[in-house]
Order: structure tokens, then C-alpha cells, then sequence
């Protein structure tokens, strides 16, 4: 693969793969690419207008970021501050010219996230795609829980399931009641197993029904035997009936209270003695996978090498020996044969038979109440493009001219195939430019059905490929530090290629795949650009280490006092929280501290609050971060991910708006007056109203009504937010704002506790409800109710994330997944301090002769073990 590529010269009418590791410039590439699209003709046709220039993103933020930058660079282009992508050849004039049209009609623009482009082309083109005139979009997994209810309460009062199937279903999505199975059911159908066909049927079911037969034939002819098994069944089943309750309490002083407590050997005992009373092998086998795996802990090997007080005896010692002996026998016999794979085809069967009929359930109510949801989108475009009379396809290859398709590697194959049957010609002739950028590395969406394969298989096809080679984010030794690091891992030199390791690992399917996706992904190391501005932590004239790990030793003096065998992992997480606190404040007050850049003349640059962030785990974890910052005076904000409808700034709106559209109501008045926008506390209030002032307020709500019925939201906004003391006081004028605040919004909330956060969110919610009138075309009454429903709803769409706070001289607190990798000079990241990660899934996810695979058999996922690949 070419790692040199060139904005300049590259030919932009072929078909393109650009891999783009994290802060290697994707960005700004896209937004070049997109100008040379706009003032360069392309296959003999004229440059491309802003409309038909398709860019797809995968999430809503990253589209708005994405129209930003493509309308932040044509700007300064026109206006002389960024020349780079529009050379001094003598069409410049002309190239201008185009541009200075894109900027006009920049509105205009085909800037979308997968389901956006979607819904955009079927109400753009209805005939052509086939697409209903009335239907609403929802995203509301209420209705969808709703029919998995319905359904089993169908299945129950019609005595169409047996309760034994009814463990078998729970047992195969290791579920612990009828709430697990239904968020595992949700989980199935609208995230990474299902991805929903045209037909409504799983591909591999098919396949699945013409072994079951054999399957079950096998099983049949397996149980029936009398051999072995049913002798270890028996020997359990007649020890268990010499054992009382009694007897577990011998042996229970000598076990790990942790793993042994009373309330369940009793729970144990009682069902393991429903379980050998049946004196059903079969039905036995049936809950082996959930209700029985959990009594084998009880096995002798399991007690000995786990269960055990120090100083006890060993297990042969204890009273009930031979039970825990014949338990040994019979797991020993049950996983050595398989039987749980055999028992579990049974299981599987009826999960796919559970799913096709809550799917058919949903899409009968869907179609009642004239609803779509968002994987509709995608489905009716797909198969509107993949009809034969092509007027459809035809018409989004007359609409576009390129399109550039962001994080590539998180499209899946039904995206692709959208893709595909827009930039290929249906004559032969050329196709369409297509530029995909991605980075396999990052591939974080498999939950949403994205995989790695449609990308591999994509890109494979198309002849021009490089790389973005340069890192301009991070520091020279951390980029030299990650690039040993990976290679160590993904390169040629290190993968597992040899026979006699590929042998030894056959029979293992799990082990298997994991090698083999392990081998697709290649890592190449990124260079450190000639002139690095990155900033560098400086004492005392001293570079600091490029990445400083903090190891929280064990508090043993403290262990002895409160006689603790181990400390709590939530005591460490709070020392954690002091040591960052601390080290936060050295920075800003110790003197000798700066941040050194390279290429800059002065290095004395002191360390400021905004050049610091701290990574989190949780919201919570941040809370307790924030409250600590506040104690030492350290400016701080949260800029948590959420939804901004879900905060206390959008009730504020929800209560202003109630005000100015019943502003002759004096109540509703009187609580938007105690809102954040006029801060009037009960007892100014109530002196406010003693005084006469509230007819005043109520005619200043009716002028703002008036002034956003004539859509003049903003200035309406402007003039609430602008509101400070009058001196008016004594004056014999209208009272009212004589009970006022000292100074206006911004102002008196940003020298306020998290104030940032306040404004950012004010600031965010009136660009969307502006936003909504301009295309709606809502007065005060429609907008109260557009609010009323996206609070309920907690917002339609990643808009209404929330948004990162202003570029103020504060330390920016934020979970992992709301940053934008190492963004800023100082980072502080909580990493080892996590208990044990649990993985509750039911099944295994591989890949397997170019089909995804769901393996709902493989039990012992532990053989995966970061050793393998050392």
C-alpha cells in the first residue's frame, strides 16, 4: 500500500482507500478532498455543486463537526487565510468563483450519518423509491418490549410453551428471569446478531434446520444409552438421598464463605434434589447449561483447588466426600462428551423460532400504526436501489457526483451495498468517485452489526490505497512509544504463522478465529512530523516522561487497624482521586512548571487549567472529581455524554416557554421567573409580588411571545439572557426589576460551580429549538410542545448530545467515551481500577468462510489468553 498521499495531486476520479490512524490528519483531508471536488470537473463533467457531493459520517456529531470543517475551510479560503488546496494556476479565479457558490448555497449540503442520508433520498425521490407518503419515524424500544410482552403472554394464556421450554430459552441467552430474556431478546434482534433481511429470515437458519434433524437424532440415540453416564446420574442421585441440609453445615466451616454462603447451599440443596428426583436424564441434560453448571462448584477438584479455608482439611476429609466425588464423575463425564452442545441445539432452535415471531409480531404493529424506525430506513433504501427497473439508482447517480464515506470501517454490509449500487455505473461507463477513509484498528462498533470483514472485502477491491502516514497530535515519544508497542502485536514478525503452532491450536474454533482476525490487521508505525508543536511538560527546565504510570501500593498500616485481608477497590479509586487532585494543583501553583513547544521561540508557557484534562469511567466517578476540584479552588467543568433535553437547562426552557405562552397566567409566570434565566429566589419573589411588579413581568412575556411568533427567536433569547438590575428602584416607575439580578445570564453563571456546563448547555438548546422553528416554521405554542416531547423522549437523535463546554481556562472532566483520544498536553487517566470484567454473552463471534458466525456452544471461552500471543 502507498503511504504517500497527496491532496494536491491525487486523481480524484478513481475510486480511493485512504487508512487514517488517530491523528493522522482524516479530517482535514476529507475537507480538502471536498474543495477539490467543488472547483475541479471530474470524468469530463463540470465541478461538483455542494449538494452533490455526498459525505457520509457514521454518528450525528461527527456530520456537524464535518459541515463545520468543509464550511470553515471554504471560508477561509475566500477569505485569503488558507490558500493550501487552491494553487496560483490562472483558473484560481474561476476556482473561487465555485467555491464563493458553495458558500452561498451551503445549506445545501449532503453531509449525513448513514440513517440520515436514508431518510433524506426516500423523501427526496418517493416514486422513484417506492417509499410511503405517511409514515412516522420512531426510535422507541417501549413498543418493541411491548410485543415481546405481548407475545409471551400469548404463548402462556394459549399454552403454546411448556415450562420447560421456557428454561430451555432462558438457559440459551443466560438469562436469570422473564426481564433478562427480554433485554437479551432486544439485544438479539436490534444489535449485533440480527441484522434484519428483507425476507425477515436469519441466512444461517436454513442451514441450521437441515442439520437439526441428525442433531437430534444423535442426541436421541446418546441418551439412550445406559452406560456410563447414567451410572454417574444414579451414583449422585442415591448420596443425595442419604444427605440432609444438616450435612452441608459440617462441612460449611471449612469453605470460603464467599463462594459457599448458607442462603445458597440452601437454595442448592433444594434444587438439586428436584433436579435427581425426576430421575429424568434428559430433562436433567435440559438445564445443565443455566440451573445445573452453578452446582459444580460442589465438585471435589473445584473444592480443593478454590473452595477452601487456609488450615482446613483437605476435601477427602470432609463428610460429604463422596457426593462432592460423584459430582466430579458426572461433570467429568458431560463436558468430556459434549452433551451440553447436543442439548443446546435445542435451544437455539427455539431461540430463532422466538425471534421470527416477535419480528413478525413487531412488523404487523408497525404497519397498524403506520410507523418505521431507523433499520427500516436502511432496508427500504437498499432494496429500493436493488430493483431492476433501476429509476431510483439512476436517480441518485444523476444527483451525486462523489461521495466520501467516513469511518469506513464500521460500515457493514447492508450500508455497503447502498453504497455500492450509487457509485457503480449500471452502462459499464465510469463509475462515480468514491473516497472510503477508516482505520480497522478502531473498528468499536461490532454491537450496532458493523464488522471488520465488509471492510477488508471492500477495500481489497479497489486499486488505489495509501495510508496517512504523520501523527500531528501527539508528542514524538508517545507516538515512538505506541508504535513499539503495536508492532510488538499486529506485525508479520510476530503473528502466528508457523505450522507447528497452528497446529497445536486446531480444535480450538475460538482460538482459531481470534488468531485469524489478529492476522488481518496490520500495524504500521506513524512518523513524528518534521515540525512537532505538540507542548511538553517542563519542571524545572526538565522534559517530563511522555507517559507516567502511578502504581497505588496497598495501605498496610491501615489494613492492620481495620484487620482487612484486602482494600476495597473503592478506597483505592478515592486515593487515586486525592493523588490527581494534588498532582492537578502542583501544576498550576508550583513554580518552574511550563509547557515547552518545539518549534515555538518562548518556552515559558505556564501550565493553564484548559491545558488539563482528566479521564473517567463514570459520570459518578466525575461528580466526585468535580467536588474535589472545587475544594482546592481548581477551575473545572464536566463534560459528561448525555443528552442535553435530560437536563435541568431544558426544564428551565420548558418552564420560560410555559410562561411567555400563558403569560396571563400568573403562576405559570411566577415559576419561570424562579428559573436560571431570572434567578429570583421565594423571597424575592414573594417582595416582587407584594409590590405590585408582576403585571410588568407578565407584559415583557407577551412581548416575547409576539417577537417568536414572528419568528424572532433569537432576538427574544437575546434580550432575556442580556437582563440585569435596573435603577429603577424608587423611581416611581413600573416595578419588577427592582428584584433583579446583579448581572446577566452569562455572566453571573460562569463565575459559578460548573457555570460553564449552564451556559454551554443554554447556548446548545437554543441552537436546536431555533433550529426547529426555521424548519417547521413554529411559533411560541409549537415550540413549547416540541420542547414538552424531547424531554419526555430524551431527544430523536446525537444532536442533542451533550456538547463539549467553551474554550475557557478550566480542567475538562470527561468519561472515555465522550473525549476525542489524548486532545490535550496533560491527560490523567484512571486505568487499572476496575474489578473483574464480567462477559455475561451467550454466545462467541467469529468469522468463518466470510460469514459472521454466532456460536452458542462454545463453552470454555477461557482458553483466549493474552499469552497466546506473546
Amino acid at each position: 500500500m502507498n503511504t504517500h498521499f497527496s491532496l494536491l495531486s491525487a486523481d480524484i476520479s478513481k475510486s480511493t482507500v485512504l487508512e487514517a490512524s488517530a491523528g493522522t490528519g482524516k479530517t482535514y483531508t476529507l475537507e480538502r478532498l471536498a474543495v477539490r471536488y467543488l472547483t475541479e470537473g471530474v470524468n469530463g463533467k463540470p465541478p461538483a455543486g455542494i449538494d452533490q457531493i455526498l459525505v457520509v459520517t457514521f454518528t450525528e456529531k461527527a456530520a456537524l463537526e464535518m459541515r463545520e470543517r468543509i464550511r470553515g475551510i471554504i471560508g477561509n479560503i475566500l477569505s485569503g487565510s488558507d490558500e493550501g488546496i487552491i494553487d496560483d494556476s490562472v483558473d484560481k479565479a474561476v476556482k473561487l468563483k465555485f467555491l464563493s457558490e458553495a458558500a452561498k448555497s451551503f445549506d445545501k449540503a449532503s453531509i449525513y450519518t448513514i440513517h440520515g442520508f436514508c431518510q433524506h433520498v426516500l423523501r427526496e425521490f418517493p416514486f422513484e423509491s417506492g417509499n410511503p407518503f405517511v409514515s412516522e419515524l420512531v426510535d422507541d424500544n417501549e413498543i418493541f418490549d411491548q410485543v415481546i410482552w405481548d407475545y409471551f403472554r400469548q404463548l402462556f394464556a394459549g399454552k403454546k410453551i411448556t415450562l420447560d421450554d421456557y428454561k430451555l430459552l432462558l438457559n440459551t441467552v443466560k438469562a436469570k428471569d422473564f426481564y433478562d430474556l427480554v433485554e437479551a431478546l432486544r439485544g438479539f434482534i436490534r444489535g449485533d446478531i440480527f441484522q434484519i433481511e428483507e425476507n425477515k429470515i436469519l441466512p444461517c437458519k436454513k442451514e441450521f434446520e437441515s442439520l437439526l434433524p441428525a442433531y437430534k437424532e444423535e442426541k436421541k440415540k446418546f441418551i439412550s444409552k445406559t452406560g456410563d453416564l447414567w451410572a454417574c446420574f444414579q451414583e449422585a442421585f442415591s448420596i443425595l438421598k442419604e444427605i440432609s441440609i444438616n450435612d452441608f453445615w459440617d462441612d460449611h466451616k471449612y469453605l470460603n464463605g464467599n463462594k459457599y454462603r448458607k442462603s445458597s447451599i440452601e437454595k442448592w440443596f433444594k434444587e438439586l434434589n428436584i433436579f435427581f428426583n425426576s430421575k429424568n436424564l434428559e430433562k436433567f441434560l435440559t438445564n445443565f447449561n443455566g440451573g445445573m453448571e452453578k452446582f459444580f462448584k460442589l465438585r471435589s477438584s473445584y473444592i480443593e483447588q478454590y473452595g477452601l479455608k487456609k488450615k482446613s482439611p483437605h476435601v477427602e476429609k470432609l463428610l460429604l466426600y463422596d457426593f462432592y466425588l460423584s459430582l466430579e464423575k458426572l461433570y467429568a463425564y458431560v463436558t468430556s462428551n459434549n452433551v451440553f452442545q447436543l442439548n443446546g441445539i435445542d435451544g437455539i432452535f427455539l431461540l430463532f423460532d422466538t425471534i421470527q415471531n416477535i419480528i413478525t409480531l413487531y412488523d404487523l404493529k408497525k404497519k397498524e400504526y403506520g410507523l418505521h424506525e431507523f433499520s427500516d430506513l436502511i432496508l427500504r433504501t437498499r432494496a429500493a436501489l436493488k430493483k431492476d427497473d433501476h429509476i431510483f439508482r439512476k436517480a441518485l447517480q444523476k444527483k451525486y457526483s462523489a461521495i466520501l464515506i467516513d469511518e469506513f470501517q464500521d460500515t457493514d454490509q447492508v450500508q455497503w451495498d447502498i453504497f455500492f449500487h450509487i457509485f457503480k455505473s449500471i452502462s459499464g461507463s465510469e463509475d462515480l468517485p468514491l473516497f472510503v477513509i477508516g482505520d480497522p484498528k478502531q473498528a468499536i462498533y461490532n454491537f450496532r452489526g458493523a464488522n471488520i470483514e465488509t471492510y477488508f472485502k471492500v477495500t481489497s477491491q479497489i486499486k488505489n490505497r495509501y495510508k496517512l502516514g504523520t501523527n500531528f497530535r501527539s508528542a514524538p515519544g508517545l507516538i515512538n512509544g505506541v508504535n513499539r508497542l503495536f508492532s510488538s502485536v499486529f506485525n508479520n514478525e510476530h503473528q502466528i504463522t508457523n505450522k507447528q503452532e497452528q497446529k497445536d491450536l486446531s480444535g480450538d474454533k475460538v482460538l482459531e478465529k481470534a488468531v485469524s482476525s489478529l492476522n488481518s490487521i496490520f500495524f504500521d508505525p506513524v512518523k513524528v512530523p518534521p515540525k512537532n508543536s505538540i507542548p511538553r511538560l517542563c519542571i524545572n527546565d526538565s522534559e517530563e516522561q511522555n507517559i507516567e504510570f502511578v502504581l497505588i501500593e496497598k495501605q498496610d498500616d491501615a489494613d492492620k487497624q481495620q484487620k482487612k485481608k484486602y482494600e476495597k477497590i473503592g478506597d483505592i479509586r478515592s486515593r487515586w482521586h486525592f493523588f490527581v487532585r494534588d498532582k492537578i494543583y502542583q501544576l498550576l501553583t508550583s513554580p518552574g512548571i511550563s509547557l515547552k513547544r518545539s518549534d515555538a521561540s518562548v518556552n515559558e508557557n505556564p501550565v493553564k487549567a484548559s491545558d488539563i484534562a482528566v479521564l473517567t469511567s463514570t459520570n459518578a466517578e466525575a461528580e466526585q472529581y468535580m467536588s474535589l476540584f472545587l475544594e482546592y479552588n481548581i477551575p473545572a467543568v464536566i463534560n459528561q455524554q448525555g443528552d442535553v433535553w435530560k437536563s435541568q437547562e431544558a426544564e428551565d426552557f420548558s418552564l420560560l416557554f410555559k410562561g411567555i405562552n400563558d403569560y396571563k397566567n400568573r403562576p405559570a409566570i411566577k415559576a419561570a421567573l424562579l428559573t436560571s434565566f431570572f434567578s429570583f429566589d421565594f423571597k424575592e419573589l414573594f417582595s416582587l409580588i407584594n409590590k405590585g411588579g408582576l403585571p410588568f413581568w407578565q407584559d415583557r412575556f407577551a412581548n416575547w411571545k409576539e417577537k417568536i411568533d414572528k419568528f424572532h427567536f433569537y432576538g427574544a433569547m437575546d434580550e432575556i439572557l442580556s437582563l440585569s438590575r435596573g435603577d429603577k428602584q424608587g423611581s416611581g416607575e413600573k416595578s419588577g426589576e427592582d428584584i433583579f439580578f446583579v448581572a446577566p445570564f452569562r455572566e453571573r453563571f460562569l463565575a459559578a460551580p460548573n457555570g460553564e456546563r449552564k451556559v454551554t448547555n443554554t447556548d446548545h438548546l437554543i441552537e436546536l429549538i431555533s433550529r426547529h422553528q426555521y424548519h417547521k416554521g413554529l411559533g411560541a405554542s409549537g415550540l413549547y410542545d416540541y420542547i414538552n416531547n424531547q424531554i419526555s423522549s430524551g431527544g430523536s437523535d446525537e444532536s442533542g448530545e451533550i456538547r463539549l463546554d467553551r474554550d475557557d481556562d478550566t480542567v475538562q472532566i470527561m468519561t472515555m467515551h465522550a473525549s476525542k483520544g489524548l486532545e490535550f498536553p496533560i491527560v490523567f487517566i484512571s486505568g487499572g481500577l476496575r474489578g473483574k470484567p464480567q462477559d455475561q454473552r451467550a454466545y462467541t463471534t467469529y468469522f468463518e468462510d466470510g460469514k459472521r458466525v454466532f456460536d452458542f456452544l462454545k463453552k470454555d471461552e477461557g482458553k483466549i489468553r493474552s499469552s497466546q500471543f506473546d
